[in-house]
C-alpha cells in the first residue's frame, strides 16, 4: 500500500505503509533506456528503479552489516547488464567518498579494505557471441608474481627463497546451470626447502617433477573446478586448495595452506538448514622417505634432501549439517574420516561415520566436530570450532580432565570498526592442538602371525592426517597452543597495513612418558617410531621391543598431558604487512606487498626425536632371573637419562628474521 505524505512546500513523497503477501506469478526485472534508468510503475505511477535498490542493498551489506570479509556478487545475464548495476554502486560511492580514500573502485569490482570486503560483477556467457567483452565478461585475469623471502638465523646464515610465477585464471558461466573456474600457471624457485618459512607454516606449492632453468626449478601450478546448480542443490568437483568451517584462513579440518587436492562435494542449501557431503582425494606418502644404501651415498655427496614418493588411494570424506538457529547464531555438526588403500562408497552415504566404521571393522581414522558463530552485536563476531579425534567422555562427565582427549579447539573474535575511519579490523585468535592429534599409525599384516601390526615409518601411511606427507589441517604440531592478534588499518589511499603478533608454546609429549614407556621406545626396532612429538608421532608402540606385540602407549591412552612437560618451546612472533595497490587502468594493475616477521624461539629443537630405537638392545626375557632383569632395567634407565640429557643439551635459542617481497602485475 502506498500513500502520499504532504510536505510543507506543497510537494509530496510516497511512503510504503504496508506489505502484504500476494499470489506468486512470473515476474521479470527490467531496465529502461534513459539517463536515470527509472520508470513509472503501478496504478499510482511510482517512480522506481530495480538496479538502484539492488545497488543500495549491496552497499549496505558491504559497509554497514558488520560482517568480516563480506564477498558480494553482482550477477547478470550479460556483461552490459552487470555493468549497469556496478555503475550504480560506483556512483553512490563517488558521492560519499569523492577522494577515493575508503573505497577502491576497479572496472569489475569494488574493494573496501576496512573489512576486507568486496563487490564483484559476474556475467553469464550467452550462446556464441563473438564480441570479446560479451564472450569473456572480463573474467580472464593474468598475474605475474614474484615472491622473495629472506631468513637469518643464529648462525648468521641468510637463507633466501625466490618464487616467481605467471598465472592465468578466471571463471566462466555456461548456459543453464554450469560454471567453471581455472588457474593455469608456472611457479619456479631456487630453493625447495622450508628454511625461509616461519614455524607453523606449510609451503602450499607442489615442488615435484621439476624443470631446471639456470639455477631455478620450475613447476606446474594448476587448479580447476566445475559446479552445477539447480535450485537449492549444488554439485562441485575440482582440483584446488580448499577450506572448511568458520576459520577460512587456517582451518583445523582442511587448511587452504595445505597442498591442493582433488575434491567432490554435494550441497543442499535450505532456508534454515544445509547439508554438505564431500570427498577429497589425498596424496599418500610415507612419514619418512625410503632411501636405499646407494641413494644415501649419492644424497650425502650432493647435499640434497630425499624426495617423498606420492601414491593414490587415500581419501578424506566429510559430511556436515549446518543450521541458522537465530539471526545472530549459526551452528554445525560434522564428521570426517581418513582412510586408504581402497575406495569406500559407504562413506558417501549420509549415515553417521561411527556406524559405518563399525560395519567396516573400526580400522579407519574418524573425527567429529561442532562449530558455532555468534554475533552479539552488529560489528562483532565470535567463532568457535571443536574438532575431536578421541575422547574419554565418561571421565569428563565426572569432571576428571586428566584423561584421554585428542582434538583441536579454535576460537576467534573479529571486530569491524563501525565508523569509516583509518581503523579496519581487529582479530584475536586462540588455537589448541592436543597431544597425538592428527597422528595415526599405519597397520600392516604380520607375515608370522597373520595379524595386523604397526608398519615402519617408511611404509605408506593412509591413516595419518596428511596429504603428500604434510599437514592437511593446522600446521601447528600436536601439544601446542597459540594466541595471535592482528590489526589492519588504511592510513592513506591505496595503502593497507596489517600488524600481527603471536605467542605459542609446544612440548614434546615423550618427555612426560613413564620410565617404562621410554625404555620401550629405546628397545624398539630402528625405523618404526619417531619420538619428535610431531604429526608423525602416533600413540602406538611395541611391548618388550617385539613387533609381534603392539599396543597403545598407556600415557597417551589415559592422560591428557597438554603442554605439561618440563621443557617447552616458546615462540614469539611480531611483524607487519604493507600492501600498495595502484589504481586500475586499461594497462592493468600493479601491487607491491612487503612483509617482515621477527621470530624468537626459546628451546628450539624440542620437536626433535628424544628416543631412537636400538633394535632390542635390552633383554627382558622371562627366562632371566630377577637380579638379571633388574640389571637390564638399570642399564636401560641409564640410556634413557642419557637420551634425555642429549636432547636437552641440543636445545638452543634462535632469532629469525623473515622478509617477504611480492610484486604482482594483474591484467
Amino acid at each position: 500500500d502506498v500513500v502520499t505524505v504532504p510536505l510543507v512546500n506543497g510537494k509530496g513523497v510516497k511512503e510504503i505503509v504496508a506489505i502484504r503477501a500476494v499470489k506468486s506469478v512470473p515476474v521479470r526485472c527490467i531496465t529502461v533506456d534513459s539517463p536515470s534508468h527509472t520508470y513509472l510503475c503501478g496504478e499510482k505511477m511510482t517512480v522506481t528503479h530495480n538496479t538502484s535498490l539492488v545497488a543500495a542493498i549491496f552497499l549496505y551489506l558491504l559497509i554497514c552489516d558488520g560482517e568480516a570479509n563480506p564477498s558480494l556478487i553482482l550477477s547478470a545475464n550479460s556483461f552490459r547488464q552487470s555493468q549497469i548495476m556496478y555503475s550504480m554502486c560506483s556512483n553512490y560511492l563517488r558521492s560519499i567518498d569523492k577522494k577515493g580514500k575508503y573505497f577502491r573502485r576497479y572496472r569489475d569490482r569494488i574493494l573496501f579494505p576496512k573489512n576486507d570486503g568486496k563487490i564483484q560483477t559476474v556475467a553469464r556467457i550467452l550462446g556464441y557471441k563473438t564480441q570479446s567483452e560479451e564472450a569473456f565478461g572480463r573474467t580472464v585475469t593474468t598475474i605475474g608474481e614474484g615472491n622473495v623471502r629472506f631468513a637469518k638465523d643464529d648462525t648468521d646464515k641468510i637463507n633466501y627463497q625466490i618464487i616467481p610465477g605467471l598465472h592465468i585464471f578466471g571463471d566462466f558461466a555456461f548456459p543453464k546451470f554450469l560454471t567453471a573456474g581455472y588457474k593455469l600457471g608456472v611457479v619456479a624457485t631456487n630453493d625447495t626447502s622450508l628454511d625461509s618459512v616461519p614455524g607453523g607454516v606449510v609451503q602450499p606449492y607442489f615442488f615435484k617433477d621439476a624443470i631446471s632453468l639456470k639455477g631455478f626449478e620450475a613447476f606446474w601450478d594448476v587448479d580447476a573446478s566445475f559446479a552445477f546448480n539447480y535450485e537449492n542443490f549444488y554439485v562441485q568437483a575440482g582440483v584446488n586448495h580448499s577450506s572448511f568451517g568458520p576459520f577460512y584462513n587456517d582451518s583445523a579440518i582442511i587448511s587452504p595452506n595445505a597442498k591442493h587436492t582433488a575434491n567432490f562435494s554435494l550441497l543442499f542449501n535450505g532456508k534454515k538448514v544445509s547439508y554438505t557431503q564431500a570427498m577429497f582425494g589425498l596424496s599418500a606418502a610415507s612419514p619418512v622417505p625410503y632411501v636405499s644404501p646407494l641413494d644415501q651415498v649419492m644424497l650425502a655427496s650432493s647435499g640434497a634432501q630425499p624426495q617423498r614418493t606420492l601414491f593414490s588411494k587415500k581419501f578424506l570424506s566429510i559430511h556436515s549439517l549446518n543450521a541458522q538457529i537465530f539471526k545472530w547464531l549459526s551452528a554445525s555438526f560434522y564428521e570426517t574420516v581418513i582412510y586408504g588403500d581402497r575406495f569406500e562408497p559407504a562413506y558417501m552415504i549420509p549415515v553417521p561415520y561411527m556406524i559405518t566404521q563399525g560395519l567396516l571393522g573400526f580400522d579407519d581414522n574418524i573425527f567429529m566436530g561442532v562449530n558455532f558463530s555468534v554475533r552479539p552485536i552488529q560489528n562483532l563476531e565470535w567463532s568457535n570450532d571443536f574438532y575431536i579425534d578421541d575422547i574419554e567422555l565418561s571421565q569428563l562427565l565426572k569432571f576428571y580432565f586428566d584423561t584421554k582427549l585428542r582434538g583441536t579447539f579454535q576460537s576467534s573474535i573479529k571486530y569491524v570498526f563501525s565508523d569509516i575511519s583509518w581503523l579496519d579490523m581487529l582479530r584475536i585468535n586462540y588455537t589448541m592442538v592436543t597431544p597425538y592429534m592428527y597422528a595415526h599409525c599405519q597397520k600392516i599384516t604380520n607375515p608370522v602371525t597373520g595379524a595386523l601390526t604397526i608398519a615402519p615409518l617408511t611404509a605408506i601411511n593412509y591413516q595419518e592426517y596428511t596429504t603428500a606427507g604434510e599437514p592437511l589441517g593446522l600446521a601447528l604440531s600436536p601439544n601446542t597452543e597459540q594466541v595471535s592478534l592482528s590489526l589492519s588499518v588504511t592510513p592513506v589511499k591505496w595503502v593497507k597495513v596489517t600488524g600481527r603478533g603471536s605467542y605459542s608454546r609446544h612440548g614434546n609429549v615423550n618427555e612426560s612418558l613413564s620410565p617404562i614407556e621410554m625404555i620401550e621406545y629405546l628397545n624398539a626396532p630402528e625405523g618404526y617410531f619417531t619420538t619428535d612429538g610431531t604429526i608423525h608421532n602416533h600413540q602406538n608402540y611395541f611391548r618388550l621391543g617385539n613387533p609381534l606385540y603392539d599396543s597403545y602407549v598407556p600415557s597417551a591412552w589415559e592422560k591428557f598431558g597438554f603442554v605439561s612437560q618440563d621443557t617447552l618451546m616458546h615462540t614469539f612472533k611480531a611483524g607487519a604487512d604493507v600492501d600498495f595497490v595502484t589504481p586500475d587502468t586499461k594497462f592493468g594493475r600493479l601491487s607491491l606487498s612487503v612483509g617482515y616477521t621477527f621470530e624468537y624461539i626459546i628451546n628450539y629443537g624440542v620437536d626433535k626425536p628424544i628416543f631412537i630405537g636400538n633394535g632390542g638392545k635390552y633383554n627382558f626375557s622371562t627366562d632371566l632371573s630377577e637380579e638379571q632383569l633388574l640389571k637390564e632395567v638399570e642399564k636401560a634407565m641409564l640410556d634413557v637419562q642419557q637420551a634425555l640429557a642429549d636432547w636437552r643439551a641440543n636445545l638452543t635459542n634462535r632469532t629469525n628474521h623473515y622478509i617477504t617481497v611480492t610484486l604482482k602485475y594483474e591484467w
